[in-house]
């Protein structure tokens, strides 16, 4: 007999919690591995039907990028002093504390997106959304590793001059853009599943500013590097130095808006981790006592509302009876 057309719509899904072929499956029935009920991987590609243990991983992800990006808003303005007072003219103590926040930033923001770009299990993936997730670990791990390396650098010392601090700084800036791009896609492509507007736009919001802010301070950063390495000073100075300040402010306007995304992002996880566990812990009014019969309302009465009719009240029992015998 042919396949159909609910069997059909049924084949290529998964178990949302084991990953188990469902073809075949009534979606009455339970999955074979694991025990979960099959209408549950029937649900549609929503945030609120998705496995709450993902959900779990995901948004300890977004906890820990909100901790970096704080820590990245002190590395600037850490790394704004040591320029005011020469890259390496600092005391030790200093440079240690710029080290650990720089150590701590990098360290957070990749564990942050390693785990908010985890794979949901038994969803199936477009080719470009897993595509998008390893570039963006990529990126997020070549990252880290510079700013770790700049850290290096300012706790143990120059190593080939000031120009290698400003090399590999301007090999963070570059990384920098590419790993923007891809979390905002992923990002939105989350709000998209919740139904979160507004992140949505302030997602289109950040990636306009990220190519009129990140990708022109870059192209500015070459320029200063090629000037340090030509000891083009009249470069260096007329040309790039007088562009900072408003590259800083701008880069800070971007900087907000990335940051309310995710912070937003975070929220609305929050909130659909709360509805999950609300509508599991939310009491069935079908379901059987342990008698095995459903259990019965209480009466009005009983509970002290008003039934609109006239209560009908019990006579007390005769206190003695009268047998009418002396």
């Amino acid at each position: 007999m042919p396949p159909s057309d609910s069997n059909a719509g049924r084949i290529e899904r998964a178990c949302i919690t084991c990953g188990y072929a469902l073809a075949g499956l009534s979606p009455e029935g339970v999955c074979p591995e694991c025990g979960t009920p099959v209408e549950l991987s029937l649900r549609p590609d929503r945030l609120i039907f998705a496995n709450p243990r993902w959900l779990d991983r995901v948004h300890t992800g977004a906890i820990m990028l909100e901790l970096a990006f704080t820590l990245g808003v002190a590395r600037m303005v850490l790394g704004g002093i040591a320029a005011a007072f020469g890259a390496f003219a600092l005391p030790g103590l200093i440079n240690w504390i710029a080290g650990f926040v720089v150590v701590s930033f990098s360290a957070l923001e990749f564990i942050g997106w390693f785990l908010l770009t985890s794979s949901e299990p038994a969803r199936a993936n477009s080719l470009s959304d897993s595509a998008r997730r390893a570039w963006l670990r990529c990126c997020a791990l070549a990252a880290a590793a510079l700013t770790l390396g700049v850290a290096v650098i300012r706790v143990v010392g120059p190593l080939g001059g000031v120009a290698g601090e400003a090399i590999l700084h301007t090999c963070s800036a570059i990384v920098s853009i590419p790993t923007a791009l891809l979390a905002l896609g992923h990002l939105e492509a989350l709000a998209r599943r919740a139904g979160f507007a507004h992140l949505i736009t302030i997602s289109r919001t950040t990636r306009a500013l990220t190519w009129g802010v990140l990708l022109p301070r870059t192209l500015l950063m070459i320029l200063g590097v090629i000037a340090q390495l030509f000891s083009s000073v009249a470069a260096r100075g007329g040309i790039i130095d007088c562009f900072s300040i408003p590259f800083v402010l701008a880069w800070f306007a971007w900087a907000i808006f990335f940051w309310r995304l995710i912070d937003g992002t975070r929220a609305m996880l929050s909130g659909t981790r709360f509805a999950i566990w609300h509508s599991a812990m939310r009491p069935d009014p079908h379901a059987p006592t342990p008698s095995g019969t459903p259990a019965a309302p209480e009466p009005a009465a009983t509970l002290g509302l008003d039934t609109g009719q006239p209560s009908q009240e019990r006579p007390d029992p005769p206190t003695s009876v009268d047998t009418g015998l002396r």
